[in-house]
């Protein structure tokens, strides 16, 4: 299918292959040269999410795999969505495993993967473990260790009475 936005220049296939389309170009030395179908090597970002340099001219756009393949073969992103992974590696841009969902869904999903940076964690960062009735739930979403909790009240507490001074 057409790259959307890069129609006639790149194509990009339902597991996330990108390649330039056949086409006439002006060279530097003012002749014109054909540039034969290739297919375009992805380069990953520290979350795993595979992007490709798109070209028209001179000007150059990073575009996202698993977005492109979702455009290309669902249709245009809905207002306040995202692309989410179902299996949640961000590698895989297979069009089965791709959604448009909130950035809710998002969330949930990487908590559910286990690849949420604060759902993952086994102890605050003082390093009281988070066992049950050692920790909270937040509004956000994240934990509050009770431990942690109790040590800062009683500090708050103890300036308030004059005791601790700081």
């Amino acid at each position: 299918m057409p790259v959307v936005g890069h129609e006639g220049f790149y194509e990009v296939s339902d597991i996330g292959e990108v390649r330039g389309c056949e086409r006439t170009v002006g060279a530097a030395n003012g002749k014109t040269k054909v540039l034969k179908p290739r297919l375009h090597q992805p380069f990953s970002t520290k979350s795993g999410h595979l992007y490709h340099d798109l070209y028209i001219g001179r000007q150059r756009k990073k575009r996202s795999a698993h977005r492109m393949v979702l455009e290309a073969f669902v249709g245009p992103c809905p207002e306040g969505m995202e692309c989410c992974h179902r299996d949640g590696n961000p590698a895989n841009n297979h069009v089965g495993n791709l959604y448009w969902g909130t950035r809710s869904e998002n969330l949930y999903d990487a908590v559910r993967h286990g690849a949420h940076a604060f759902a993952s964690r086994s102890e605050c960062s003082r390093g009281h473990r988070y066992e049950p009735g050692t920790y909270s739930h937040r509004k956000n979403g994240g934990r509050k260790c009770l431990i942690c909790n109790r040590i800062n009240q009683a500090r708050y507490q103890a300036r308030k009475n004059g005791v601790l001074s700081v």
